[in-house]
């Protein structure tokens, strides 16, 4: 029961890295702040470029953690059989967390699609633009994803008598725009200088 303690805490853990990676990578790929901060962006093309794939590769794989359903993973359905088996979960809530887990099918049939032919295998076909218009996930359906996995994860830990916070403390989106704010007064007085100097 331990190590399925500490399993579960690995998820809580995830989730918070899960909730900072898709706020950041929605502040910089999202028109408004793009089109508010792009000059800055491309000022630091070879940051912001992978930073953007790098936020949006661990959301995916973190939302894929959280729902496989191989026996040798820590996924929420894993740690609910187990739970389940152990008599710790009566099969009355084991049973309704399978079904929520279950109207997200939809949507995790597109994050596997883009997770096994783009990230974390990458098949000659079809190519990556591809990949994402037959997949057809987007940033609302990864939203709603990790919104839902958070209230599973959240109601599992009830019935384990283990806290989850519903929401998140801090704020990525609102560090990351500071950031960008900040680069960009830095860019202008250092633009601002150089006219100065010439």
């Amino acid at each position: 029961m331990i190590k399925q303690r500490s399993q579960f805490q690995e998820l809580v853990n995830l989730l918070r890295a899960s909730q900072c990676h898709f706020q950041i990578w929605w502040v910089l790929k999202n028109e408004t702040d793009r089109k508010r901060f792009v000059r800055t962006m491309n000022s630091y093309l070879y940051f912001f470029s992978p930073a953007i794939s790098a936020h949006f590769v661990a959301l995916v794989t973190a939302l894929f953690i959280f729902h496989d359903s191989d026996e040798r993973s820590v996924g929420i359905p894993v740690l609910l059989q187990s739970w389940e088996k152990s008599g710790k979960i009566d099969r009355a809530n084991a049973d309704g967390l399978r079904c929520r887990i279950g109207q997200l099918e939809p949507l995790l049939k597109k994050l596997r699609f883009i997770r096994h032919k783009v990230i974390a295998h990458r098949s000659r076909s079809p190519t990556y633009n591809e990949a994402f218009r037959k997949a057809s996930l987007t940033p609302d359906n990864l939203q709603e994803l990790l919104t839902q996995t958070c209230a599973i994860l959240h109601d599992l830990g009830r019935l384990i008598g283990e806290d989850v916070p519903t929401s998140f403390i801090g704020s990525p989106d609102g560090d990351t725009r500071q950031l960008l704010e900040d680069l960009r007064a830095f860019r202008a007085a250092r633009f601002a200088k150089l006219e100065i100097s010439s």
